[in-house]
């Protein structure tokens, strides 16, 4: 889909502006054949004197809301220093994103109904 090919590339361009020695550990494309900053790929400006980083993205959360033009697509990314994030290539992880709001009363491993 080209809005994830979008996404990728501009995920990927601001990421090699940036002052770090980064390595994806947690990508997206293996399993689907979608774009993909892919895992062990290296980004980041690679200067000996930039932080070496772990970096898990996911450039287009929502590819089906964005492609109907419905809202709530987002863009993800964790960036820990190296051995930070654990690799998990082959693994889903929910994610729950609130705004300030919400923040300390919803719980990822709460049920809908408690987090209502």
């Amino acid at each position: 889909m080209h809005s994830d090919h979008v996404a990728v590339e501009a995920m990927r361009s601001a990421m090699d502006q940036a002052p770090m020695r980064g390595r994806i550990v947690i990508g997206e494309g293996e399993r689907d054949a979608a774009p993909m900053l892919y895992i062990g790929e290296e980004v980041g400006d690679g200067q000996d004197d930039s932080p070496e980083m772990d970096i898990a993205v996911d450039p287009l959360e929502g590819t089906n809301l964005c492609a109907t033009g419905a809202p709530d697509s987002i863009a993800v990314l964790a960036g820990a220093p190296r051995g930070g994030l654990l690799h998990a290539p082959d693994v889903y992880l929910e994610k729950i994103v609130v705004g300030p709001r919400a923040r300390g009363v919803l719980h990822i491993e709460a049920s809908v109904e408690e987090n209502l």
